[in-house]
């Protein structure tokens, strides 16, 4: 946990081999984290926030464009928006999310029509496997677990 940034040392010192590793923690009882109510598929895009939130803006710009009618500075408000937003999304690799979060629903062992499927559908085990799968899909230089095989089917 003190690796994974959950606690501080009492005492000593940790010793990185780059101050910006990207360190993933899969906990036993990170069950608690998934969201009943997402289906496969959102679950495991979940883990992309950042995209997710910034198209969620760049739809809202997109409303602001349509909305703006005849308004010139609207329109032009709403357009730098748009660009500045998508350069974002550009740059974040937006257009791929889907892809891989579809790869690792088949490497964790889901069939494709698993991923419409609710949360709550799967049993421990296999909840075990979304939580492993999100912590990969965040692409950790360090992944630490919890013990990774209770209740692993």
């Amino acid at each position: 946990r003190v690796l994974a940034g959950e606690l501080e040392l009492d005492g000593g010192e940790i010793v990185k081999s780059s101050a910006d590793i990207k360190v993933a923690f899969l906990r036993q009882e990170f069950r608690e984290e998934l969201r009943d109510d997402r289906s496969l598929r959102d679950e495991m895009l979940s883990v992309f926030s950042e995209v997710l939130s910034l198209r969620a803006r760049y739809d809202e710009a997109e409303a602001a464009l349509a909305a703006a009618g005849e308004d010139a500075d609207a329109m032009q408000g709403a357009l730098d928006t748009m660009a500045e937003l998508q350069a974002q999304l550009d740059a974040s690799d937006a257009g791929a999310i889907e892809k891989r979060a579809e790869r690792m629903m088949s490497a964790m062992g889901f069939s494709p029509s698993d991923a419409e499927l609710p949360v709550t559908a799967f049993s421990g085990g296999w909840k075990m496997r979304i939580g492993l799968g999100k912590a990969l899909l965040q692409e950790p230089q360090v992944l630490l677990l919890d013990e990774p095989t209770n209740h692993l089917d």
